[in-house]
Formats: C-alpha cells, sequence, structure tokens
C-alpha cells in the first residue's frame, strides 16, 4: 500500500494520459503494471485525434475500471477540413459495431484553443485559429446536447477558452 494512502484514503487518478505511443512501441502492459504499482487506480487517456480515438478506446476496452478514455479533437490538430473529425465524436457515445455496447468515453476532448503552436505568419495563424475556434465551438456544442464533461486544453487563449464556454452555456 502506498504510504500517501494512510493520509489520504481516497484512490489516485491520472487524469491525463497519453498512452498511444506507449501501445504503438509495445509496452503499454509494463506502464500500465507500474502504474499500478504505485498506487495508481484509474487512468483517462486523453483522446486528440481521430487517429487515437479507437485506440483508446480498445485499451478502455482492455482494462475495464481501470483505464478510461476521452474523444476530441486537440487545437493543434485542427485542420481545414476539421469538421470530419468533429462529426465522428458523438459516434463514440453509442453502440459498437458488433452489437456490444461499446466503452464509453468519460468526456469529450481535448478541445480548446492553442496559439503557442500557431505559425509566425499573421495571416497564416490567424486562418488556423479560427479552424481552432470553430472545431471547440462545435464540440462545446455537442458536449451540452450530450451533457458530458469536457477536457479543455488551452494555451495562451485563457480569456478567449472561458468566453466561448460561457458563451456555449456548457456548465
Amino acid at each position: 500500500m502506498p504510504l500517501w494512502s494512510k493520509f489520504f484514503p481516497m484512490g489516485l487518478i491520472d487524469t491525463h494520459t497519453h498512452l498511444e505511443s506507449f501501445a504503438r512501441q509495445g509496452v503499454l502492459a509494463d506502464v500500465l503494471a507500474r502504474a499500478r504499482a504505485a498506487g495508481v487506480d484509474a487512468m483517462i487517456t486523453i483522446g486528440t485525434s481521430p487517429e487515437d480515438w479507437r485506440t483508446y478506446q480498445e485499451i478502455a476496452r482492455g482494462h475495464p475500471g481501470f483505464v478510461h478514455y476521452t474523444v476530441g479533437l486537440h487545437p493543434c490538430a485542427v485542420e481545414a477540413y476539421w469538421g470530419d473529425g468533429v462529426g465522428q465524436l458523438e459516434a463514440f457515445w453509442g453502440k459498437s459495431g458488433e452489437g456490444r455496447e461499446a466503452t464509453l468515453p468519460v468526456a469529450l476532448g481535448e478541445c480548446g484553443l492553442d496559439r503557442f503552436h500557431l505559425p509566425r505568419d499573421v495571416a497564416e495563424a490567424d486562418r488556423i485559429f479560427a479552424w481552432q475556434r470553430g472545431a471547440f465551438a462545435a464540440q462545446l456544442e455537442m458536449a451540452k446536447r450530450l451533457g458530458c464533461p469536457v477536457v479543455v486544453h488551452s494555451r495562451d487563449a485563457f480569456r478567449e477558452c472561458v468566453a466561448m464556454i460561457d458563451e456555449s452555456g456548457v456548465d
């Protein structure tokens, strides 16, 4: 039993992991075993693009009650056709194709705004930031409709993120 549990009887949850790279490297089982040995009771692996959502869903299915996942379009993954990715999100709150109940995400995200990673060219940065705003607004609308929590990424755009959240009506 970890020493901290003597003082804090609640479980330890890692609320923001990105397990996809460990799965790809073939070391996921070791990483999860080390987390359990360190006293972690649950993990939430954070979806950032369509490329990792199914992987995270499968990891969660393989480790029920220990690994949970989210799906969302990270602002750094937003491109001109961001609507295609956002359009795929809601399906994760439905049934799997094999007739069994899907392992459902615990939140929508990681979504938000990121000025830090924008290009130096002002026109290009404005264009990409407009895409980010559109993708974030669409995901906030979806989260409101689904009644699910949101994982927000905000880097150098705090006031804008808060304003968009307030405008969306998401609690």
